[in-house]
C-alpha cells in the first residue's frame, strides 16, 4: 500500500511537472508570434519536448555502460594508498569496484598496488613497479591482448562494474579510443589464430613429448618425422610446435631436432637432470 501511494505521488508530481513544462511552452509560443515561422523556436520547442519524454516519461536509465567517467586523479582517490575503503581499479580503462576483496586489494593485499589506476600492461607481463604498472600496452602479441581482454571479462563477471576512466581506452566522453580498438581487434585474431592453429592440428599432429629428471625430456611420433614447425602469428613473433610430418622434408619452417637425424622418430630435446 505504501508503495503504492509512493508511485501515485510520484505520478503526480511528474505530472505537475508536465503541466507546468506544458505551460511554459505554449506562453512561449503565443509570445512569439507561432513556432512554425521561428526556426530558433522550433529547436527550443524540441529540446524542451525530448527532455520531457527522457525525464518525465522514461526517467533515469541506469546500468548503461561509461555511465560514470572518471579522470585518473579521482581513479587515484579510490586506491589503497588513499586510505580509502572504497577501493576502485581499472583494466583497459574500464573501473571496477573491488572494495569486497580486501584481503586481496586492500592495503595489506597482495595486489593492492593495482588499485586507483590503470595497469593493464602488468596484468601481462608480471612487473608490478612504476614502470610496469602502466596502461600503455603497446607492442604486445595479440596473445596478450587476449589475456588482457580475458582479464576484463573476469572483473566483469566477479566485481562490479562501475564505468570508464579518461586517458588511453576512453575519451572525456568515455567513447573508445583507438588504442582500445586496436586491442580488442588483436583479442579476436589470436582466437582466429588458435581455431586455425587447431585445424592445422588435425592436418599435422602434434608430437608426443615427456621429460623426467631421470631421463630428459623426450618427443615422438607414432606416425610421421617430428620437426620443429614455425608458425607466424598476426601481432607476434613466429613460434614453434612439434608436428609430426609425413614426409622427411625439412627447411626452414619445418626444422629438424638438435642431434636428431632426418629419418628419427624421437628426439632427445633435453639433457637428464644432474
Amino acid at each position: 500500500m505504501a508503495s503504492q501511494q509512493s508511485g501515485l505521488r510520484h505520478r503526480t508530481q511528474q505530472e505537475q511537472d508536465q503541466s507546468t513544462l506544458d505551460s511554459s511552452v505554449q506562453q512561449a509560443v503565443r509570445k512569439n508570434g507561432g513556432f512554425i515561422s521561428n526556426p530558433f523556436w522550433l529547436l527550443v520547442i524540441g529540446a524542451l519536448a525530448a527532455y520531457a519524454f527522457h525525464h518525465f516519461l522514461l526517467g533515469p536509465v541506469p546500468g548503461i555502460p561509461g555511465q560514470v567517467v572518471l579522470t585518473p586523479e579521482q581513479l587515484k582517490q579510490y586506491g589503497a594508498k588513499s586510505g580509502s575503503a572504497t577501493l576502485y581499479l581499472a583494466v583497459l580503462g574500464q573501473v571496477f569496484d573491488v572494495s569486497r576483496a580486501q584481503r586481496i586489494y586492500g592495503v595489506d593485499g597482495s595486489y593492492s598496488f593495482f588499485t586507483g589506476i590503470d595497469g593493464s600492461r602488468a596484468f601481462i607481463s608480471g612487473i608490478f613497479n612504476e614502470t610496469g604498472l602502466t596502461d600503455d600496452v603497446t607492442g604486445l602479441s595479440v596473445e596478450d591482448y587476449n589475456g588482457l581482454v580475458e582479464w576484463r571479462d573476469f572483473y566483469h563477471k566477479d566485481y562490479t562494474y562501475v564505468g570508464r576512466v579518461v586517458g588511453r581506452f576512453y575519451d572525456q566522453r568515455g567513447n573508445p579510443t583507438q588504442a582500445v580498438e586496436a586491442v580488442e581487434e588483436g583479442a579476436r585474431q589470436a582466437v582466429l589464430d588458435r581455431k586455425a592453429l587447431k585445424e592445422e592440428e588435425k592436418k599435422i599432429p602434434t608430437c608426443n613429448s615427456k621429460w623426467s629428471q631421470k631421463d630428459g625430456g623426450m618427443i615422438w611420433c607414432k606416425v610421421g618425422y617430428p620437426r620443429k614447425t614455425f608458425v607466424k602469428q598476426r601481432g607476434s613473433e613466429s613460434q614453434f610446435r612439434c608436428a609430426c610430418h609425413q614426409d622427411v622434408e625439412h627447411n626452414d619452417k619445418k626444422q629438424l631436432y638438435k642431434d636428431c637425424e632426418a629419418s628419427a622418430t624421437s628426439c632427445i630435446t633435453s639433457p637428464p637432470a644432474k
